[in-house]
């Protein structure tokens, strides 16, 4: 599988509010693709309930770093 398959994966799990393996397939997209933003985004939004806020800030940087990636990929 493809990561932006895990991703809608992920998606489809997250919109049935199964959300223990929404995140799951988000963790399995982003292992091949780190800097994919819409499994961020789906990880992010999973996680805004997060008690641990030094994840949720991790997850929040990491996100503002792979939007700014995909902003000069395209401008290049």
């Amino acid at each position: 599988m493809e990561p932006e398959d895990f991703y809608r994966r992920a998606q489809a799990l997250y919109e049935k509010e199964e959300m223990r393996d929404a995140e799951r397939y988000c963790r399995k997209a982003l292992y091949l693709a780190p800097s994919l933003v819409p499994a961020l985004e789906l990880l992010e939004q999973l996680w805004r309930n997060e008690p641990a806020s030094r994840r949720r800030r991790a997850l929040t940087e990491r996100l503002g770093r792979a939007r700014a990636g995909a902003t000069q990929q395209e401008s290049a």
